[in-house]
């Protein structure tokens, strides 16, 4: 080795073998780069002629997982068989007389029972068969305990609704330790239709609605616990599906004089009322106070549907049960209190959490009882400007609280009002006292377009809601704009008819040609102020309304009227052409300056 060093034909030997050598690493690196490129894995590179073919890993891989779903599978249907072969075997020997009815269906439960315990104890252990012994041993379990209540008088009612509140609470607590989720399900639909089917259609209510508050704790627990977060509206169908059964059968039975219900069942409800909205309520205040749980649409709209669901549960029962008179306005204003107290803990919650993120399902839930407790405690005529006062309110405070969301639900609140009122016929001349009906509308008028102009000044702030993002220029508060014009026409219609009224007897048609000129008249005011202000919505908004004129006029007016007030409809509709038409072009020539 030396002696080749001392010469150059050695030296050049052996640095072009060194260049080899890198070469072929510089190839095995550059092969294990496009492996990894392509995804393919990790490749073997081989050397001197060793190969392995990635269709001979395939079939190894698909080899293994067909191996592993039978490793799993079969050992849980073995596990599955030989229970059901007892089951059976008990079963069998039930109907055969060698036990009796009663000890059988002790002892299928003991059973249940043990393959449930079972299976938490297999989950512990990190089992494969865990999951089969629970579901099966809850399904027997409810199967032998309904079959032994209602066929062979085994248990009583009160006994088979304890021992289903207590399968509950253990499968629960043990599922969400140990995250089945599979048992979870199965428990909680399960011990729900036992319930309900225990003396259907006459259930033990109070009794089934602690079973319900159970299920509703555990799958509070559950997504608390990061286990099952779709739990909860499994759990929530439950308790409207089991108020609603409740509301109905008590409302029957007290409007029918029926004795289907025990007076208890009567007595209980109020207080399982107070006991779920209490625990619904404590839920979302959590779910706001929890800083690690993120705010999704079921808080969202929790308290909305606890509100709303109680109002009506508390209607349909209290007012045939106490009976008429003052019992509604009592209930009403009740509604308003708690509608009170609501937005009193949104402000709070607003202030005091994440730059006023929390608490806005709380102004919707207040909305949605100032809405039901004002239509029953208070008369249609004033109850709208009250509702449409606590929108206004609720829309200014948006400002401050830096919520679009809660903008957007002002402005929807005003316009379900406003059809609420009419509906009702608060603006009808024949069904409200013109007095009433002016008063009323005025303030409507004034206020919206109040409302309105406030908004202009007041544009939403930008925020990652959904909301801002569909109406970043706030085009939605064009609304209040038309409340109020049709208030100013509600108001004007409302003066016409007293004064028709009292000065002429045959009034039916200049009434309705008048209702043609207020319109007409408003529009030419809008056009001007359009103009003055140079305002799009509001120029839009009388190009919409010279449209709807032209069709009163034109259709309605022409074929249904005649003589002096159809003159003086279709001279006032010809002023609107003509005014609509300078200031069309008044704009034009200004837009173009």
């Amino acid at each position: 080795m030396a002696g080749s060093f001392g010469s150059l034909e050695g030296r050049v030997e052996f640095l072009t073998d060194e260049l080899l050598l890198v070469k072929k690493q510089l190839e095995r690196l550059h092969l294990r780069l496009d492996g990894l490129a392509a995804g393919v894995g990790q490749h073997k590179v081989a050397d001197k002629g060793e190969e392995v073919t990635s269709s001979t890993q395939v079939k190894v891989l698909e080899t293994d997982s067909w191996a592993k779903r039978g490793q799993d599978l079969l050992p849980r249907l073995a596990a599955l068989s030989f229970m059901l072969v007892f089951a059976l075997l008990l079963r069998t020997m039930t109907d055969n007389g060698v036990l009796e009815h009663v000890i059988g269906t002790y002892i299928g439960l003991v059973y249940a029972a043990g393959l449930v315990l079972a299976g938490m104890y297999l989950y512990g252990r990190g089992s494969s068969v865990a999951p089969v012994f629970p579901v099966c041993g809850i399904l027997l379990f409810l199967a032998v305990l309904v079959e032994g209540h209602g066929k062979f008088a085994a248990l009583s009612n009160t006994a088979s609704c304890l021992l289903l509140i207590i399968l509950s609470l253990t499968v629960g607590w043990a599922a969400i330790h140990y995250r089945a989720k599979t048992a979870l399900f199965v428990m909680l639909w399960g011990t729900a239709v036992s319930g309900f089917a225990i003396d259907f259609p006459n259930p033990d209510f109070q009794l089934l609605g602690l079973l319900i508050l159970t299920h509703a704790l555990l799958a509070h627990l559950a997504a608390r616990r990061g286990c099952s977060n779709a739990l909860r509206w499994h759990a929530l169908f439950i308790s409207l599906l089991f108020w609603g059964m409740l509301s109905f059968k008590l409302n029957f039975n007290l409007l029918h004089k029926t004795a289907d219900l025990p007076l208890t069942a009567l007595y209980i409800f109020p207080v399982l009322l107070a006991m779920f909205w209490a625990f619904y309520t404590y839920t979302t205040l959590w779910a706001n106070r929890a800083e690690r749980m993120e705010q999704d649409i079921f808080h969202n709209l929790l308290p909305i549907i606890v509100a709303g669901g109680a109002y009506f549960a508390l209607y349909a029962v209290l007012i045939p049960w106490l009976g008429g008179g003052g019992v509604n306005i009592v209930l009403g204003w009740a509604a308003v209190a708690v509608s009170a107290a609501y937005m009193l803990l949104a402000a709070w919650m607003v202030k005091h959490y994440e730059g006023g993120k929390r608490g806005k399902e709380f102004v919707v839930a207040a909305i949605v009882l100032l809405v039901q407790g004002l239509a029953t405690a208070v008369p249609g005529p004033l109850a709208v400007p009250l509702m449409f006062a606590a929108a206004a309110v609720l829309l200014v405070r948006s400002a401050s609280w830096q919520s679009s969301g809660t903008r957007a639900i002002a402005y929807v609140f005003m316009a379900v009002v406003i059809l609420w009122g009419a509906q009702k016929g608060n603006f009808s001349v024949i069904a409200t006292p013109y007095l009433i009906g002016m008063a009323g509308s005025i303030f409507l008028a004034l206020l919206s377009l109040w409302c309105y102009r406030w908004c202009r000044h007041h544009k939403p702030k930008a925020n990652p809601g959904l909301l801002y993002f569909l109406d970043r220029h706030d085009y939605s508060a064009i609304i209040l704009l038309w409340i109020g014009l049709f208030q100013f026409y509600v108001f004007f219609r409302f003066g016409v008819y007293a004064v028709l009224t009292q000065s002429m007897s045959d009034y039916e048609s200049a009434f309705y040609c008048t209702r043609s000129v207020i319109l007409n008249i408003g529009i030419m005011t809008l056009m001007i102020i359009a103009l003055k202000l140079r305002s799009k919505e509001i120029l839009v908004t009388a190009i919409v309304l010279v449209a709807m004129a032209a069709v009163k006029v034109f259709i309605f007016d022409l074929f249904r009227t005649n003589g002096l007030p159809l003159i003086i409809s279709l001279l006032t509709f010809g002023m609107v052409a003509a005014v609509s038409s300078f200031s069309l072009r008044k704009w034009g020539i200004t837009s173009q300056a």
